[in-house]
């Protein structure tokens, strides 16, 4: 094994014997930061790139929301559907105030229901609008509706960014 004794001069300058010495920093490189125009232009680059994407973000998030509540309505529409086949026995989806009885609008949220009247699924109120023919949606055992129905969900934006939710006569829920 080679010897590896250490050879010291001072306190701050070590030297081994088989490897190389230890670099000092000067007193400039140990103080150098920031200066206030490196700070002033970095934050004004921030600034910019955060005024940029606040607004796109608030639109992917209301865009979001929208999604869910749609993708909430099909998925209850098409579990309704099923529970009616299962069951063979009507099962309705209808806008409900009070999470128990079909009246209310179909903002203040909806109940999926059994024949018997039992309450299968409860789905909270909604912010935006949903713009539909009647306060309720029947399926008969085959899986059919009673008559098909087509639902509109709107938030703050408006109808422009609107999503439409279309119930066929053969019971299926399409979104566009």
């Amino acid at each position: 094994m080679k010897n590896r004794t250490t050879l010291a001069t001072d306190c701050s300058r070590v030297v081994t014997n088989g490897y190389p010495e230890r670099h000092e920093m000067t007193s400039a490189q140990a103080e150098r930061g920031f200066t206030m125009i490196e700070l002033l232009v970095t934050l004004s680059i921030a600034a910019i790139m955060v005024t940029l994407a606040v607004p796109n973000f608030q639109s992917f998030l209301l865009q979001s929301r929208l999604t869910g509540h749609t993708n909430d309505l099909v998925l209850e529409l098409a579990s309704a559907r099923s529970e009616a086949v299962k069951r063979g026995a009507n099962v309705t989806v209808c806008a409900s105030s009070d999470s128990a009885t079909c009246t209310g609008t179909w903002q203040q949220g909806w109940i999926v229901r059994d024949s018997g009247g039992q309450v299968l699924q409860v789905h909270t109120p909604y912010r935006g609008t949903i713009c539909a023919g009647t306060t309720s949606i029947v399926f008969q055992s085959s899986g059919f509706p009673v008559a098909g129905i087509v639902f509109r969900l709107y938030d703050s934006r408006g109808t422009g960014s609107g999503r439409t939710i279309t119930v066929s006569a053969q019971g299926r829920a399409v979104t566009s």
